[in-house]
């Protein structure tokens, strides 16, 4: 099967083939059936760093070439995520703490994340499993 190219089979209607076809005069539909690809069996992973000790986290699983995942980190302190090594970064609340961080006061740390929810929604498009390290 490795290397071998999808099947293509060829479905030919006609008016008189089937009723529920009516106005259609001829049309061909091709289907490709082969084996999927492996990026379709592969499930799509997560894992949000959230904070200091999240990013610390993301950091340490970066470092430690873990694959097939994606690495997120969020944070109020813009610092912090300029200076995380993950490629994706959100930063939680800026118009809330302005970059500042949420001060360990988690009514605050909840307005940054309801303030950027569209962003971590856009992120896990797609996403079949999250893990939050926090």
């Amino acid at each position: 099967m490795g290397g071998q190219a999808p099947k293509t089979v060829a479905v030919l209607w006609t008016n008189g083939a089937n009723a529920l076809l009516r106005g259609f005069d001829e049309k061909a539909m091709s289907i490709n059936i082969g084996p999927a690809t492996v990026e379709e069996l592969r499930p799509r992973i997560t894992v949000i760093g959230v904070g200091g000790a999240g990013g610390n986290a993301i950091a340490n699983m970066i470092r430690a070439e873990i694959e097939g995942v994606d690495f997120v980190v969020a944070n109020t302190d813009a610092q912090a995520l300029n200076n995380s090594i993950a490629e994706h970064r959100i930063q939680l609340g800026p118009d809330i703490t302005q970059g500042l961080g949420a001060g360990s006061r988690p009514e605050v740390g909840r307005a940054a994340a309801e303030e950027t929810l569209a962003e971590i929604d856009r992120l896990l498009d797609g996403v079949h499993m999250v893990f939050i390290a926090a």
